[in-house]
């Protein structure tokens, strides 16, 4: 049949012959800053401080986080006053909770979903009450 012939392929893989002796360079650099040992970090500050309006932002946030807002603190004293005394009249709360709450447009509550559980249907009518 025909003739076999073995092909034989050279593959180099060292860098372009043009670049070689930036290459040379740049390692040699590299070499002679390694050998100066650790280098001296600057003592000075190297991140730029807040804004003042960043810092202003802050500041409220961490105030409003620490100590609520003046309508949550009023309802939330109004519940516990409530919840303190032997008859407790659940549909008071609405009406409180209408001047209390203001502005409110929208309530979180979390609680633990586990079938079967007990919930407070008084307040949650209340809450729903409110963002209407």
């Amino acid at each position: 049949m025909g003739n076999k012939s073995d092909k034989v392929s050279t593959q180099e893989s060292s860098p372009w012959e043009g670049q070689q002796p930036f290459l040379r360079d740049i390692f040699s650099q590299a070499q002679g800053l390694f050998d100066q040992g650790p280098q001296q970090y600057y003592p000075g500050q190297t991140v730029a401080p807040f804004s003042p309006q960043t810092q202003l932002g802050m500041d409220l946030t961490t105030q409003r986080a620490l100590g609520g807002s003046q309508q949550q603190n009023q309802f939330g004293n109004y519940l516990s006053q409530q919840f303190g005394q032997q008859n407790f009249d659940p549909a008071s709360i609405g009406q409180y909770g209408y001047q209390a709450a203001g502005g409110i447009g929208q309530v979180i509550t979390y609680t633990d979903t586990c079938s079967g559980q007990n919930r407070n249907k008084y307040i949650a009518s209340t809450l729903l009450q409110l963002v209407k």
